[in-house]
């Protein structure tokens, strides 16, 4: 058989006998081109499969772009607003630099008005010692005339100690202090009286007794102030009470001024039995010596 024969013996074999034909297209493509269609279907389908997720992708991509969009708007309406504040705030800023400088100012005024402050504290502070001095200066000054006073009126009343107990105390006659004094002493030391009663039992203005006996047979506490009040009345009362109890002997007391007692004087020599003797002198006042209960 001539090979033109076999060529179109095989040609139509291929053409009419599908099993030989797919023989030979088995022999002639080869596993791979056979497999090339389900392959192809295959891609296809993950072309078709990827082209839907990029379809959703996209979609999704196009929501984000659009909430990016608002979401750029707010960010650049945002930044307009900032530059506004950070205007405000420039401005703010120049304002409180301007108050720090005014500020430095006052606080440097402050300072010197504070140190002239300081200075005239300290200067009245001197001053206010030097017044305090001065006051202190004629408080002794009225004590020292004070006493003086008291004690020239004192001296009147020892001269004229017979007019003050005249139908008081008969033959009146300055007591002994001496013996009185050592009494005092010797009732602190036995503890009988208290160390204020022994300074108190010194010092009443005049003691008087009748006679020159020791002891006598009554005392007169004396107690003189030119112009007295209550507290005076209670010198006396309290000293002759003490000196009685110390010494054993009446003690009766006195208060002598030189002018009217005041009715609560009256009232407290009353209420304490105290024998009030208004005495007048030419020193202290109009008038001649007398004496008289008031």
């Amino acid at each position: 058989m001539t090979t033109p024969q076999l060529e179109e013996q095989f040609l139509h074999l291929l053409e009419t006998n599908s099993g030989f034909r797919e023989r030979v297209r088995q022999q002639l493509l080869g596993a791979e081109i056979l497999e090339l269609p389900a392959r192809l279907a295959e891609l296809a389908q993950t072309v078709a499969s990827l082209a839907q997720t990029v379809h959703e992708f996209i979609a999704e991509q196009r929501q984000i772009n659009a909430r990016q969009a608002e979401h750029n708007a707010r960010m650049d309406a945002f930044v307009t607003e900032q530059r506004q504040v950070n205007a405000q705030q420039t401005e703010h800023n120049a304002r409180m630099d301007a108050f720090v400088t005014e500020q430095g100012q006052v606080n440097a005024q402050q300072a010197e008005h504070n140190a002239r402050m300081d200075a005239f504290v300290a200067e009245q502070r001197q001053v206010n010692a030097t017044v305090e001095r001065m006051r202190g200066d004629v408080d002794r000054m009225r004590g020292d005339l004070g006493r003086l006073r008291g004690d020239g009126y004192e001296h009147f009343c020892v001269a004229n100690l017979r007019a003050i107990l005249d139908g008081y105390l008969d033959w009146p006659n300055l007591a002994d202090r001496d013996w009185i004094n050592n009494l005092l002493y010797a009732a602190r030391q036995a503890q009988r009286i208290t160390r204020a009663e022994l300074i108190d039992g010194y010092n009443p203005d005049i003691i008087a007794q009748t006679g020159d006996d020791t002891p006598p047979a009554e005392f007169a506490v004396i107690e003189t102030s030119i112009t007295c009040n209550e507290d005076d009345v209670g010198k006396a009362a309290r000293r002759a009470e003490l000196i009685s109890r110390v010494t054993g002997v009446p003690a009766s007391p006195y208060l002598v001024t030189h002018y009217a007692p005041a009715p609560a004087v009256q009232q407290a020599a009353h209420r304490l039995s105290v024998t009030l003797v208004q005495l007048e002198s030419e020193r202290h006042g109009a008038g001649t010596p007398g004496s008289g209960t008031v």
